[in-house]
């Protein structure tokens, strides 16, 4: 698992790179994909209703904005991790 986690870990830093992403930005890529990766469709959601209520309309942008960078990132997500941020990108979007 440590080496799962270092080789993520690795490509996130290569993907952020690319995007110009801080090292904030790259922190959060990280927390998120580990946060999010052994939760059920369900559980998503509900979770991201309760945050998404205190979102001002900025914040939402700049969260699908970093949603869809993490998508982009291929070969760091399963079809169920890109679903997931799917799901999340579609109920910021509301």
């Amino acid at each position: 698992m440590k080496k799962d986690i270092k080789n993520v870990n690795k490509k996130l830093e290569m993907a952020a790179k690319q995007f110009n992403a801080s090292e904030k930005d790259l922190e959060k890529f990280k927390n998120m994909a580990n946060n999010y990766k052994n939760k059920s469709q369900d559980e998503v959601e509900a979770e991201m209703n309760k945050l998404i209520q205190g979102f001002s309309k900025e914040q939402k942008r700049a969260l699908i904005k970093k949603m869809k960078m993490l998508k982009q990132m291929n070969d760091l997500l399963d079809e169920k991790q890109r679903r997931k941020i799917d799901t999340f990108i579609s109920l910021l979007s509301r």
